[in-house]
Formats: C-alpha cells, structure tokens, sequence
C-alpha cells in the first residue's frame, strides 16, 4: 500500500505538471482567454477526479468494513472495490475522450519539439527531383479527358490557354532546390520562357522581415508577362503546426457533422461556430498563419511599388502551399489553383481579412486526387477537378504525392509541348510514353537509366 507520503507527492506533481505548467505558459504568450478557460475547466477537473464518488467511498465509506488478516490484503479488496465503483461512475466514453485527449496533447507537443529543433525544415525537407524528356510525350488517353485539362479565361498564363499540368509542375516546383529551379524551368517551359525570381523574393522577405519558414517562388513569364507565385506544402514540422492551427477548428466540425444524425442540417451555421472557436486564439498563435506574408507579397506584386510589369498574376501551391493559395487568392482577388490543398468555405471567416463565398467560388480552383484526406478538409468551393489516384490502397499518403499527381494529369490530359518524366513509369508503374517522332532511336527506358543513373 503506497505512503502518505508518497500519494501527496504524486498528487503534487499531478497539479503542478497538468495544470498549473500549461496554465502559466498559456499566460505567458498572452493567450488569455484559452488560459482563463483552462484554468476553469481544470479546476473542475480536477476536483471531480480527486473527489469522485469511488475515492470518498473508499476513504470514508462502506469499505471500512472491508478487513482481512493482513493490511495488503485488505488493501487490495478495497481497491478492487474501488475499480468496481469506478467503472460504474465512469463509463468508456470517458476513457475514450481521455485518451484521445491525451493523444492530441502528445502529438502537438511532438510537433512542437521537431519544429523548435529544425526550424527551417533541413531534417525534413523532401526530394522532389523529376526527370524530363522533352524526346518523348503521351498522347491524351481513349476515355475521356478531365474537362480542366485545358485552362482559360482568369487562369490562363501562358497564352490564350494554360494546361492544368503546367500549374500542378509550377506548385510542385515550390519546393525545388534553388540552385536547380531555373534549370527544371527550361526543361519544361522551354530555354528562356520562364525567369525563376529567387533574388526579387529574397530581398522582399528580407525587407519585409519575413520569417525564413515561410517560402515561396516568383515565376515570371517574360513572354506574356505574367507571373506565379508558388507556395510550398508542408515540409517542416512549423508547416505542419500551421495547418493544425489553420483548419483544426473546421476539421472537428466536419467529422462531428458526419457521426451526428442529420448532421448536414448544421450547414449553415458551421462556418459561424468555427468563427467563434477562433476568436478564442491570441493574437500570438493567430501569426502562425503564413497566409499573411503571402497575402502582403501577392498585394506587393499588384501595387505599383515591385516596379515589376505583370499583365497577369496566379498563385499556385501544393498541400498547405494550396490551401495558402486558397486563401492568398480569395483575399487579393487573385487567381488560385491548389494542387491537394485544404479547402476554406467553413473556415472563411477566421482569416483576416475574411474570404467571401464570391471569391472563393470564381477565383480559387482545387485539383482533388481521390483517397487523398487533405484536399477533403473544410467544404470545397463550386470549381475543383477530381482525378484518379492508381496508388496502392493500403499506401495511406500514397494519394497526397505531388509527383504521382503531376504524372496522372500529364497521362490523362496529354504532355501537348510539355516533356515526359522518368518517374511516372519507372516510380510509379504509369503506361511508358512514345517518342515524339520515328527519328528518335533510344528507347525510353534506355533514356531514363542514362538520366536517372
């Protein structure tokens, strides 16, 4: 049977360790309001855990008629007692919501900790080479084609007409080393069609005072003059971070409006409901939100201020860089097209300054691989495009890779001008393309091992 001692000690590490620690430091980063909740909530917590009907039943109660020849034995009739008295004043769903509490809290601290000890994302940043032959193409399959394989009116920016394959490479490309972007910008584009401008965005963020994690691409088209914004996905553990804090709020009500009973009768109040659960966030946590740098760069590039001439302007991203292209586009009345991004429609009114339904239905655009759960949070605004994803099943975020994406599009759609790439075959088991011409003698597998090694 454990010591006085020792329960009053525990009792003591308990309080000061979930309660008093996370209230302090929620006070600390002038959360206010989330810290004055939490102090009220654990107070009640803590004080129907400490004295619950089974340990009052146990200290003064009926168990004092519990006696055996020895104190441990005793001791663990009483407590076997008390387990019977507690699974009755606490059923499952208690245990459930408790571990998933705790669960949440682990996992954030978990992000939290790589965040603070890779800052700019050099332990996490993935590869994300591709390897062009312009020798060769794919034709446009037998079946029908994706009706957004061709993109015009507000999304064109290389001509009359834009391909949706030329924007899932352009967001793709965010996270190209920049040492190597202008090269994959003239294997695709062609020698001199578009200016990869990395020193311009350096010296605004460094201006602008722009923190390093958020990053993102200018490329300008010297032909038509116009120009995309890339915006990275999530690579390091402070992107992850920010869509936690971004889409969290809309991501609960989605899944509650799924397991409720006519849960869709909720509609049209849930953006209202998420709106209030935001207010509840300081002003410090609110600045996680890249979407304010992007926002002020893409307004920065319409002013006359960039001495920049652009007759158009787009902004594009995959994963998190979609759903900040989502928002960034919204807000400047710009055009956006996320690849697998999370969408904004519930959640448009916690950013600052709000999205209205106008915009996010005529000047943002979702490309939506099927399986892939990310493009799937928050409710999707009137224009998307759904494509197939041929991933194994049991591969979870098989879906979510910007690679395989780009390649589906590029099969079904057609490489048109555009070359193919090594990996859609050799990576990910798509149809082997065909040279463009009968003067070409290697063979594409020939090809792709003299580049790929």
């Amino acid at each position: 049977q454990p010591s006085d001692s020792f329960c009053w000690v525990m009792l003591t590490l308990e309080t000061i360790v979930l309660f008093l620690y996370p209230a302090i430091c929620l006070f600390i980063v002038e959360n206010n309001v989330i810290g004055t909740l939490f102090v009220v909530i654990g107070a009640c917590s803590w004080l129907r855990d400490h004295f619950n009907a089974a340990l009052v039943l146990e200290e003064v109660g009926s168990m004092d008629c519990i006696t055996d020849s020895t104190k441990s034995k005793e001791w663990q009739k009483r407590s076997r007692l008390n387990t019977i008295v507690n699974e009755i004043t606490r059923n499952r769903s208690h245990r459930l919501y408790a571990s998933v509490l705790c669960l949440v809290v682990v996992l954030t601290l978990a992000l939290f900790g790589f965040a603070v000890g890779d800052p700019e994302g050099t332990a996490g940043a993935a590869a994300n080479v591709i390897t062009t032959l312009p020798d060769f193409m794919y034709e446009p399959q037998d079946d029908l084609e994706y009706p957004t394989c061709t993109l015009g009116n507000g999304f064109s920016i290389k001509g009359s007409t834009t391909q949706m394959t030329d924007y899932v490479f352009l967001a793709k490309i965010a996270y190209q080393d920049p040492n190597l972007t202008q090269t994959v910008l003239n294997d695709w584009f062609g020698p001199g069609a578009a200016t990869d401008m990395h020193d311009f965005v350096e010296a605004w963020k460094e201006e602008a005072g722009v923190p390093a994690i958020v990053s993102f691409k200018l490329i300008y088209f010297n032909e038509t003059k116009a120009g995309v914004v890339s915006l990275r996905g999530t690579v390091t553990a402070w992107d992850a971070l920010t869509d936690v804090q971004l889409w969290s709020s809309a991501a609960v009500f989605q899944g509650l409006r799924f397991f409720l009973p006519f849960g869709e009768v909720w509609n049209p109040i849930l953006d209202n409901m998420v709106t209030l659960i935001s207010r509840l966030q300081s002003s410090t946590l609110s600045r996680v939100g890249f979407y304010r740098e992007t926002t002020k760069f893409v307004e920065y590039l319409k002013s006359n201020e960039s001495m920049l001439e652009l007759d158009a302007m787009a902004v594009t991203g995959h994963s998190l860089g979609g759903g900040l292209a989502i928002i960034t586009g919204a807000q400047t009345n710009t055009t956006a097209v996320a690849v697998s991004g999370p969408n904004a429609m519930i959640s448009r009114d916690t950013f600052k300054p709000p999205l209205t339904i106008d915009a996010l239905n005529t000047k943002t655009f979702n490309i939506i691989p099927d399986r892939d759960l990310v493009p799937r949070l928050d409710d999707r605004a009137r224009l998307f495009q759904e494509i197939r994803c041929r991933a194994p099943r049991n591969d979870a975020d098989a879906c979510h890779d910007s690679t395989r994406t780009l390649c589906e599009v590029l099969t079904a759609c057609g490489t048109k001008n555009r070359p193919a790439i090594c990996e859609c075959a050799v990576l990910y088991n798509f149809d082997r393309p065909v040279p463009v011409d009968s003067s070409i003698n290697t063979t594409f597998a020939e090809a792709c091992k003299r580049l790929m090694g």
